[in-house]
């Protein structure tokens, strides 16, 4: 986490005089560490206890009334402190921060690096405060500025509220991966979308089907001569039906099929007269195949008017 510290009277100082004389800037140049425990004083004019100073400092504007400084220590010395401070290229103390308890630790082997947020409470302070030569330490990071972030845990990832660390390939197929679960009855996730033939077989429990699939196969003409078949994957069932023309008693006519059956399994027929009487002929089925019915009316009543004609449906599946 950055820290916020307290800008110094002889920093203010410095700020009011760059403002005054819109020349020489305030340079941030170097970072000290020392060993004050209570709360900083803008009255300080240098570290109690200094341990050392950084010059490897640099930073850049984050904000209208903020900057970011990055410091970074990779020497082999040792030590632990509690007090922090950043001075101008003129030695002033520009600002400081101080705790109670040890801000930074740093042993012979490990590097140094440490984030401070210098905020300001007047505008036009930013503009007249640079840095020094060293500026191979990156910002923090914003949507805005380029610089460096940490890179997040997979339990900051997966816990969604962090808005400042980098999140990694890794660490993001892996959340992925625990919220992208495998769909069952009982639990939401993801699925493959099954191919027609697996649709049609109806024996996979696991993938999807889409609309187009299953309507795949539906076909259907609805007129006074038509047909309805279910999908191949519901076994392809259905119907054809229609009429003959005009028939005469005791003739013999070929309806044909406007589809071609694979199999057929029944053929229905009814007489139907345009006169109200009574009548006599029946309609009987010669023979059927998968593209036609052949009728054959009998029975002739020369008395009765009208007139006839046969309708039909067929039952059968086709592939």
């Amino acid at each position: 986490m950055a820290l916020s510290l307290v800008i110094t009277d002889a920093g203010h100082a410095a700020i009011i005089n760059a403002q005054n004389s819109g020349t020489d800037a305030v340079v941030l140049s170097e970072v000290g560490f020392g060993t004050r425990t209570t709360a900083p004083s803008a009255g300080q004019v240098g570290l109690t206890g200094e341990i050392k100073r950084v010059d490897t400092i640099a930073g850049a504007a984050t904000g209208d009334k903020t900057i970011s400084v990055r410091v970074t220590d990779s020497s082999g010395d040792t030590y632990a402190a509690s007090e922090v401070g950043v001075f101008t290229d003129t030695g002033v103390l520009f600002a400081v921060y101080a705790q109670s308890t040890v801000l930074v630790s740093k042993s012979s082997s490990a590097s140094l690096m440490l984030a401070i947020d210098l905020e300001f409470t007047t505008d036009g302070v930013v503009p007249v405060v640079v840095f020094g030569d060293s500026n191979f330490v990156l910002p923090a990071a914003t949507e805005d500025v380029a610089g460096s972030a940490r890179i997040a845990t997979q339990v900051i990832v997966d816990d969604g509220e962090d808005d400042t660390m980098i999140v990694t390939s890794k660490k993001l197929a892996s959340r992925f991966a625990a919220l992208l679960k495998a769909a069952t009855e009982a639990v939401a996730g993801i699925a493959e979308i099954a191919t027609q033939s697996e649709t049609d077989a109806g024996n996979d429990d696991t993938r999807i089907v889409t609309p187009k699939k299953m309507r795949w196969g539906f076909t259907a003409s609805l007129g006074s001569t038509g047909y309805i078949f279910l999908p191949t994957w519901l076994a392809g069932f259905g119907a054809q039906w229609g009429s003959t023309g005009s028939i005469d008693t005791d003739e013999v006519v070929t309806v044909s099929f406007g589809l071609t059956f694979s199999q057929i399994f029944h053929v229905s027929l009814t007489m139907r007269n345009s006169d109200t009487e009574p009548d006599d002929i029946t309609p009987r089925l010669v023979s059927k195949s998968v593209t036609n019915a052949v009728i054959r009316t009998a029975n002739p009543n020369s008395n009765v008017v009208g007139t006839r004609y046969v309708d039909y449906i067929a039952f059968g599946v086709i592939s």
